[in-house]
């Protein structure tokens, strides 16, 4: 046992008693998965977890399994209450983390590091601080490996365990477990909703090779007209550097990459249509902006729409078909490369009324508004987990 006092700086209320510590060897008994590779699955079968999905799909608890394989000789099956470390993977933050599975009869594919803790330790508990802070850095420090890294029964054997009374840890467990539930049901709900707006993308707007939309307002009906972006709008890059950026500007800069970063001066005031000429955003990363901001000079604006045109109409237009376009066209040096000519050459079909563009808008405006919304609790609830990750382990 570890002599040291510790507690964390967050406990539920009745529980002031201090946390001891032990070597995980001392706290349950270890094995590995067994057979199974991602080679061996099929259709229908025998539920099965495999490695990969502790990182690609990680959950602290496993309670749904769509992957299934046909049973082998002496393979190994889930008692209920495991806790399953990776032994293999890419870097070793993606091997540094524990996940539990609750149900029995569950096949414990190879590359699984399994633990049996005992009574003394619940497991929820023990996959959450495996998974974070101090023994999650502690874990990622053993891994071994340059390709591929690994992480052995041993390492985790070694690790240091700060635990209090099993009904402490119950209640945390129960607390996060809940946590993840609410994260799961409000995840849902954006994914609904952005595929509800890829969905009306798709329909509102022609497809390649038409002139209409699959749907429409009612009194429209006509065929939308082809133009030019360079028909449509003025085109320009901005004048900036990267240098120009502060801290805790206070307008808009747009960069080189999917950060808005700040600045303390602007440059433009005025509606626009933007998309990077170079580097990780390339072809990809489109704002639309209506105020004081400024931009680098490797970001186009598109901007002075014209009599006929909606601007948000065709910032939705816009990127709705720029990048699958552009990056085929793409100059390709050491980096993807945007050209303006590419950008005022690019064709797009408008309707001929602006009533039609401004009423698409604003359908694609409220499933953004709900997004963002959406967006905002989620991110809530994930800075909510990790505060109290951060306070409620030692």
């Amino acid at each position: 046992m570890i002599k040291k006092k510790v507690v964390p700086s967050l406990r539920f209320k009745g529980f002031d008693d201090e946390w001891v510590g032990n070597k995980l060897q001392s706290l349950g008994e270890f094995t590995k998965g067994r057979h199974y590779s991602k080679n061996d699955l099929c259709a229908v079968g025998t539920p099965i977890i495999l490695y990969g999905r502790l990182y690609t799909r990680y959950e602290t608890i496993i309670s749904k399994i769509d992957t299934f394989v046909m049973e082998k000789h002496d393979s190994l099956y889930s008692r209920g209450g495991e806790v399953l470390v990776p032994s293999s993977g890419e870097t070793p933050e993606d091997i540094a983390r524990a996940s539990t599975v609750l149900m029995q009869g569950v096949l414990l594919g190879g590359d699984l590091n399994v633990m049996y803790p005992n009574k003394l330790l619940n497991s929820i508990f023990l996959a959450l601080s495996i998974s974070h802070g101090v023994l999650q850095k502690e874990l990622s420090n053993k891994a071994q490996g340059k390709s591929v890294v690994h992480v052995r029964n041993a390492d985790l054997q070694e690790l240091n365990l700060f635990y209090p009374l099993y009904t402490e840890q119950t209640q945390i467990g129960e607390f996060f477990k809940n946590i993840d539930q609410l994260i799961n049901v409000n995840q849902k709900k954006y994914d609904k909703l952005l595929n509800i707006k890829k969905a009306l993308l798709e329909k509102m707007f022609p497809q390649q090779g038409e002139t209409v939309p699959k749907l429409r307002f009612d009194g429209f009906s006509d065929a939308w007209e082809t133009y030019k972006a360079k028909e449509t709008c003025f085109i320009s890059t901005g004048k900036s550097n990267t240098q120009d950026k502060v801290a805790n500007g206070k307008y808009l800069f747009f960069v080189r990459s999917p950060v808005i970063e700040r600045s303390n001066q602007y440059l433009y005031e005025e509606e626009a249509v933007l998309t990077v000429g170079d580097g990780v955003g390339t072809g990809k990363v489109f704002h639309y902006v209506n105020g004081k901001y400024d931009l680098h000079q490797r970001v186009y604006r598109m901007y002075n729409f014209f009599e006929n045109i909606y601007g948000k109409f065709f910032y939705y237009n816009f990127s709705t078909q720029f990048y699958k376009r552009v990056m085929s066209m793409t100059a390709k040096t050491s980096v993807d490369s945007v050209r303006l000519n590419m950008i005022a050459e690019m064709e797009m079909l408008f309707p001929k009324d602006k009533t039609e563009q401004q009423r698409t808008s604003l359908i694609m405006d409220y499933y953004n508004n709900l997004l963002d919304l959406q967006q905002q609790k989620l991110n809530k609830l994930k800075n909510i987990k990790q505060a109290c990750l951060e306070k409620m382990f030692v």
